[in-house]
């Protein structure tokens, strides 16, 4: 077993190669295909999965925040967010954007996300989270009132809330 403090070394020499300032940060994170990607190259380059960005999570006493937070932390030593306050933003900013069905879904993925982290965002999760709303993914479709590619849609683009600066 390497220390987490051996991995927060790792992954302080890694992370400029991987994006070059904040703002790329976000980007990279704010969208599951990047994030996936950028998770994927980190854990080939330093040997840091999930079990160890957790670990790191406690070690910098952020387990409520999320894992963007361990990684802006380490690169710009930027104080961590918690995900409720992550939640409580992108659920401001789509208020207005979506319809009372629309928002209510995604109000319930933002609870989930709160409780359970950032895994909850990944668009292979997205059928699982429309069958428990709605106990099956046509039945959500039906109740949002629109296709399955703009529900998809919405899925992606509110999550770039979480991460904006003012989050």
């Amino acid at each position: 077993m390497i220390p987490a403090a051996e991995y927060l070394q790792k992954l302080f020499g890694e992370l400029p190669q991987l994006f070059q300032d904040e703002d790329a940060l976000r980007l990279l994170w704010s969208k599951p295909m990047t994030r996936k990607e950028l998770l994927k190259k980190l854990e080939e380059r330093t040997g840091c999965g999930p079990q160890q960005l957790a670990e790191l999570q406690r070690l910098i006493r952020a387990e409520d925040s999320d894992l963007f937070d361990v990684l802006e932390y380490v690169a710009f030593a930027a104080p961590p967010v918690s995900r409720a306050a992550r939640a409580d933003h992108a659920r401001q900013k789509t208020l207005a954007l979506l319809n009372s069905q629309q928002h209510e879904f995604i109000d319930f993925v933002l609870k989930r996300y709160v409780q359970a982290g950032v895994d909850e965002l990944d668009t292979d999760k997205l059928p699982a989270l429309l069958e428990l709303k709605y106990r099956t993914v046509a039945d959500g479709v039906e109740l949002l009132g629109c296709s399955i590619s703009s529900i998809r849609s919405s899925f992606i683009d509110f999550q770039g809330y979480l991460y904006e600066e003012a989050a």
